[in-house]
């Protein structure tokens, strides 16, 4: 446009609109105001990040219905309140959460909606992995619900070590309930962003998952015990 109303033909295009596309301070006043404008947008923040997160990942939910949902439940001579604690604290977790006989280690714990639990675990022979859990929902002390994956020491989310198709997150809502001093836990999970073969590998692990948990869950019960 420049080289056109520099040309002298200028007939085409009303003054008025010359005037407003080339008056230097108009368009320094424009830009000021497109720059005021930008600064003044509110920019995303961590936070806001992690919200938008977790509303997706709890929109994921409903693709677990894709599969067999996995259940176990287990009943704790233990109040509820200290049984959340188990799972709402690092000392606690490191007591009892994971196989039997790894040595478990905390790596990071963010107890809140979008906040992570990054953990590593190592065998009596030295292998070691490493796990994390995403948070989604926390109401205390009652729900927990959380996206559990196998991951790598930066955190990052990986195929599990002894089975190439174990889906790469797992769906989980976790509840307690109280009821005369005793507390019954239920864990519900299923596959999410899973593909056919990763289901039916999931679906084919309920026995060893049973087997799995029961053990865990049996360390989690002599932890309690020293209370």
């Amino acid at each position: 446009m420049n080289n056109i109303a520099n040309s002298g033909h200028r007939s085409w295009m009303p003054s008025k609109l010359i005037s407003m596309n080339y008056n230097p301070c108009l368009r320094l006043r424009r830009r000021h105001a497109g720059m005021e404008n930008k600064k003044n947008k509110p920019r995303p923040t961590a936070s806001s990040g992690r919200a938008k997160k977790t509303k997706n990942m709890l929109q994921e939910k409903e693709k677990v219905k894709q599969s067999r949902e996995f259940v176990i439940q287990r009943v704790f001579n233990a109040p509820r309140n200290l049984l959340w604690k188990t799972f709402a604290e690092a000392g606690r977790l490191a007591e009892w959460w994971g196989p039997v006989g790894f040595k478990m280690r905390v790596s990071k714990l963010e107890f809140s909606p979008g906040g992570t639990f990054h953990y590593s675990m190592q065998s009596p022979d030295g292998f070691v992995m490493w796990g994390k859990f995403v948070y989604l929902e926390i109401v205390e002390p009652r729900k927990l619900v959380f996206v559990l994956s196998f991951s790598d020491e930066t955190g990052g989310i990986t195929r599990a070590p002894m089975n190439e198709t174990w889906p790469l997150e797992v769906f989980n809502v976790l509840t307690l309930t109280e009821q005369n001093g005793k507390t019954s836990l239920t864990l519900r999970g299923g596959p999410i962003n899973a593909t056919a073969e990763e289901i039916k590998t999931f679906e084919a692990g309920f026995s060893s998952m049973q087997q799995g948990f029961t053990a865990t869950f049996d360390q989690l019960e002599e932890y309690l015990s020293k209370f």
